[in-house]
């Protein structure tokens, strides 16, 4: 059996001796010539139940030793590595606000990310000219009885557009206004695409469910914002919904609760 101190050599013979051999008195275990751990060498050179006893529990001992000097060089290990853990932790937290817009999966990211990050969309280009250039030509227009106070000045009968330039003209106006960052604007424009294909192509096209996550101070308030607002000047407000998990993060965005919204008897699709 390992060991390193005589004295714990000792006292652990002497444990096993007295539980396991029979004894009236100390000298019916040890006699005068020998240690408790030579007491125990002869004693286990004895066939008997208690020797075999005797030996499994030292096996055992033994065991949990070995595991404890294990532990011991596995945690000096963790140590060693806890500076570049810590570093990639930090790295790990970075990416994830960089990436804190999620869609529906890792992919719809990623392309979504590349098609708007790495180069800006022709289409949407072309909508902040024809915004620049329409503005000037364009009355100044109130809020009617179907119009909402949202309105941004995109609908003129003097300059009739189909619904997808009028959407990606509110689009860019939009994303000015509130002044959203790049990030922000690709989220944005995600839930644009969303609902100018469910007016292009009609109900065919399926609901979107877009998720928006960040810790405090990311804007996601500031992206629900104008996601509203854009709803609300193409009179589509009917169609989106806005839902948080409680309902302080619900007043926030004048939304839903994710309960109460799955307790509603829907009519009708739209974005969510």
């Amino acid at each position: 059996m390992k060991t390193e101190d005589n004295a714990k050599k000792e006292k652990l013979a002497k444990m096993l001796l007295l539980y396991l051999k029979p004894w009236r008195v100390l000298e019916d275990l040890e006699s005068p010539q020998q240690s408790w751990w030579e007491a125990l060498e002869a004693f286990k050179a004895i066939e008997s139940d208690e020797v075999r006893e005797a030996q499994l529990i030292m096996d055992n001992i033994e065991e949990i030793k070995d595991m404890e000097e294990l532990s011991k060089e596995e945690r000096k290990e963790e140590l060693a590595q806890d500076g570049p853990s810590a570093r990639n932790r930090e790295q790990l937290e970075r990416e994830y606000e960089e990436r804190r817009f999620m869609y529906e999966n890792d992919g719809e990211l990623a392309e979504k990310s590349r098609d708007y990050l790495q180069q800006e969309n022709e289409v949407v280009k072309q909508a902040r000219q024809n915004s620049s250039t329409s503005k000037a030509r364009q009355p100044p227009t109130r809020p009617g009885n179907g119009q909402s106070s949202h309105s941004l000045g995109t609908s003129s009968t003097a300059c009739p557009q189909s619904p997808e330039e009028l959407g990606l003209q509110t689009f860019a106006k939009i994303s000015q206004l509130k002044t959203l960052n790049r990030k922000q604007t690709a989220a944005f424009y995600t839930c644009v695409e969303a609902a100018l294909k469910r007016i292009t192509e009609g109900p065919l096209y399926e609901a979107q469910r877009i998720l928006i996550t960040g810790v405090g101070g990311t804007g996601k308030s500031k992206v629900i914002e104008a996601i509203t607002t854009w709803y609300d000047v193409m009179n589509k407000g009917h169609e989106l919904v806005a839902v948080a998990p409680t309902v302080t993060d619900a007043a926030q965005v004048n939304g839903s609760t994710i309960h109460s919204v799955h307790l509603r008897p829907w009519s009708h699709g739209g974005l969510r």
